[in-house]
């Protein structure tokens, strides 16, 4: 981009002054050359006259053309055009000091017979065979140097067949300078051998001084007007970055803007997202190019990100070296400040080493065809958010004052980002905070209403199913419908739409309904369809609370219809225990009216009875009968019961031995009675004795029987 700027200021008077200075020295070269024409033939030699009058006639034009040109490229061609025309020379071509790893002796114009002999030479001006030749050394130096004899000059060697081919004999070489720095070289180059005498070393040291000064003079001119231009360009920049807009919206202008002002053909921005810096916007890029080297995240097999041991992804390539801080200021392609630059991608590569560049490189900008790329780190305080790529398939399109300036520049865009950032962070805090107390407010009032035993699952649920809506982010058009056991509970106006988002009602790890929520139209969204994720985990925590709900709203159904079950199933009980204690006391009361009867009977039927047979029982059966007669009243009595009851063990034969002894009965009498032996006898005694516990007691077995 150009611009016609008014002259103004220090920078102008500058310029003119040096102007003039050259206005002055031309008229003074154009008195000479009147006098050397006015001097006789005689006074000079034929060969030397003509020749200075050439070499001052070529200073004039060129001062002319210092004073008028004013582009630096076309005064350097100018001046080599004029150098072969007037000064009679084969062939004159003007070099610049880069200042790459290499030193190298870059020609911007030429003029003459040079046959390609530019393309193979390869100069340089570092102290190394291909740097100690004339232009070499002039720059080096500073001072002319002079290859009188192209033959046999040795610091030749590296050109000679290249210049004998094309018939040069002899050279002179001679430092540009601008504001007291060389910075590059003109060379002039003759079919004659020593064709370079001191009086035309002087005059043509003499016009490198003018164009030196047109030099410096065209500089100032263009860092003044570069200045106003990049001064203009900040001051859109941030005027757009503080402008109220998007942050899409504000890049993709910034973007355009440096596009216009640099020429570059491709312009783009990475910001930090998700770990990785992928292209945030870009200019002038090929699709394929964006979508090749969009990631700089190392990944394993498994897709995973592979990082440093800081945590840190391991980011690729050289944009990933800028990122991360990966940077050697010493190497030329590294800036002070962090950036990465080369005017020549193919000579970088060449000339490096995977050590030298700090990683791993891809090598796509190269074989896109890109040979000049800038990558510049963007800041927010210490930190590195983003980068701006500068690319261009011309080489020297970049100088360090450039990067410099987008360094700049690129902390200006920095400062805005930072500025987005924290509005878009405040924006969706505000708004999540918002969507947060809807939803809040939903689960409150979801929670509250399932919190009434009295109330119905029915009315709780069509309740809740109105709470949605209002819950979710775009409440007119959001209906809702809640399936539960069969039955269906939906908002007013409801439609069921593809645009939907459901969770399953669960009770004891069964399904029994559904949560459902529709849009009535499309609404999109990076998460799920048209919904955001916080809407997902709402609807599933409702969902969750749903089915709690109603599972414990049956449990309490079930347990108070076990309650009265239960109340039921006691009073029938008790019911029943009262009439069982009237049956047993109607038994108890006619057993004891029964055993009254028998004892009554025994004493007032059968005993007198055998108090009469006992007088005329012969007296060998007295005592039977008196035992029939005792034996009758322990039937009316409780021992024979007792006796059976507490000591089961006890065998009948074992009972009526027991009855036997109590009465007072011997062994003898018993085993008579009995009619077995008295050793028997004596025998069921002892197992008597441990039945009863008193195996070992000296109780009398009589005493004790007639304790029960």
């Amino acid at each position: 981009m150009s611009k016609t700027v008014k002259k103004s200021g220090r920078a102008d008077r500058q310029v003119d002054s040096k102007i003039e200075t050259l206005k002055t020295r031309s008229v003074a070269i154009d008195s000479r050359i009147e006098t050397l024409e006015a001097i006789p033939p005689l006074m000079a030699p034929d060969s030397v006259q003509p020749k200075l009058l050439r070499t001052l006639e070529a200073i004039t034009e060129c001062n002319h053309a210092v004073i008028s040109v004013t582009d630096e490229t076309e005064l350097f061609r100018e001046i080599c055009r004029i150098i072969i025309k007037v000064g009679g020379h084969c062939m004159t071509w003007i070099g610049l000091a880069e200042n790459d790893d290499r030193k190298t002796v870059r020609a911007v114009a030429s003029a003459g017979f040079e046959d390609d002999y530019l393309d193979s030479v390869n100069i340089t001006w570092d102290d190394t065979p291909r740097g100690r030749g004339p232009a070499g050394t002039a720059i080096r130096t500073g001072q002319p140097c002079i290859a009188r004899n192209i033959l046999t000059d040795p610091a030749f060697a590296p050109w000679r067949a290249a210049a004998i081919k094309r018939g040069y004999a002899s050279s002179f070489s001679t430092p540009l300078e601008a504001n007291d720095e060389i910075i590059g070289v003109l060379n002039i180059y003759s079919r004659e051998a020593d064709r370079f005498d001191e009086d035309e070393v002087e005059l043509l040291r003499g016009l490198t001084s003018s164009v030196a000064y047109g030099i410096a003079a065209l500089r100032a001119r263009q860092a003044r007007e570069t200045g106003i231009v990049r001064q203009e360009l900040v001051i859109n920049i941030l005027d757009r970055l503080n402008r109220p807009s998007t942050e899409a919206d504000s890049i993709r202008d910034v973007l355009q803007m440096i596009h216009d002002h640099t020429g570059f053909e491709a312009v783009g921005i990475r910001l930090e997202k998700d770990d990785d810096f992928p292209y945030y916007e870009t200019l002038g890029f090929p699709a394929n190019f964006v979508e090749a080297e969009n990631y700089l995240c190392t990944r394993d097999d498994d897709g995973k990100i592979i990082r440093e041991p800081d945590g840190n992804p391991y980011l690729e390539c050289m944009c990933g070296n800028i990122l991360c801080g990966r940077f050697d200021p010493s190497l030329p392609f590294f800036s002070e400040h962090g950036s990465f630059w080369t005017s020549s991608t193919t000579q970088l590569l060449a000339s490096t080493s995977k050590e030298d560049r700090q990683a791993h490189t891809r090598n796509r900008c190269n074989s896109a065809g890109y040979e000049s790329v800038a990558l510049i780190p963007l800041h927010t305080g210490e930190k590195v958010v983003g980068l701006l790529q500068l690319n261009d398939k011309r080489k020297n399109m970049l100088s360090s004052e450039l990067i410099e300036f987008f360094e700049g520049i690129a902390t200006s865009i920095g400062i805005g980002l930072a500025r987005y950032v924290a509005e878009e962070a405040l924006l969706r805090k505000s708004h999540d905070l918002s969507k947060r107390v809807k939803e809040l407010s939903c689960l409150y009032n979801a929670t509250y209403l399932m919190q009434f035993p009295e109330v119905s699952i029915e009315r709780v649920m069509q309740e809740i199913v109105e709470q949605f809506p209002p819950s979710w982010q775009y409440p007119k058009i959001t209906c809702a419908r809640i399936t539960l056991n069969e039955k269906t509970y939906t908002t007013t106006s409801f439609k069921e739409t593809k645009w939907r988002l459901t969770a399953d009602i669960y009770i004891a790890e069964q399904p029994v309904g559904s949560l459902e929520v529709f849009y009535l139209e499309e609404k999109l969204d990076d998460f799920e369809g048209s919904f955001h994720l916080e809407e997902r985990n709402l609807i599933d925590t409702l969902a969750s609370q749903i089915g709690g709900f109603v599972e414990r709203k049956q449990t309490e159904e079930e347990l108070v219809q076990a309650n009265d079950m239960l109340d039921s199933e006691r009073e029938a009980l008790r019911e029943k225990n009262i009439t069982l204690k009237q049956l047993l006391d109607q038994i108890e009361s006619e057993k004891k009216q029964i055993g009254r009867q028998m004892q009554s009977n025994v004493n007032r039927i059968i005993l007198p009875l055998l108090r009469k047979l006992e007088i005329g029982v012969d007296k060998s059966r007295v005592d039977y009968v008196r035992m029939v007669e005792q034996n009758l009243s322990e039937i009316a009595s409780p021992f024979v019961s007792q006796l059976e009851t507490r000591y089961a063990a006890l065998s009948p034969r074992e009972l009526e031995i027991c009855n036997m002894i109590k009465n007072g009965m011997s062994s003898k009498d018993i085993a008579l009675t009995l009619n077995t032996s008295e050793g028997t006898v004596r025998n069921q005694r002892k197992s008597i004795r441990c039945k009863l516990g008193i195996a070992n007691d000296s109780a009398n077995l009589q005493t004790y029987l007639q304790s029960i």
